[in-house]
């Protein structure tokens, strides 16, 4: 079972290179339209082992106390370091 976050955070780039470089998680830039406020700006997608769930929490937690970021358990994942081996950047 793997863990899927989507994250909303003024951060987002911050968060996300984390992700990529301290723990070795994908992410997806997705853009989204703040209900609330009306404003465009970019969420995250990430899909990560349950294992490091809490940390991750943490991290968001402690880099942008404000984040807003929905937990979701998936059944299956397939595609680039899921079913198909990963790629690095140089």
């Amino acid at each position: 079972m793997q863990i899927q976050l989507l994250i909303i955070s003024d951060k987002n780039n911050l968060i996300r290179e984390k992700l990529l470089l301290e723990e070795d998680t994908g992410a997806t830039m997705i853009a989204i339209e703040k209900g609330f406020t009306g404003t465009s700006g970019k969420g995250i997608l990430c899909v990560i082992p349950r294992r490091k769930l809490y940390y991750v929490c943490e991290m968001i937690t402690e880099m942008d106390p404000e984040a807003f970021f929905t937990i979701s358990e998936v059944n299956e994942v397939r595609g680039r370091g899921f079913s198909l081996a990963k790629q690095y950047r140089n």
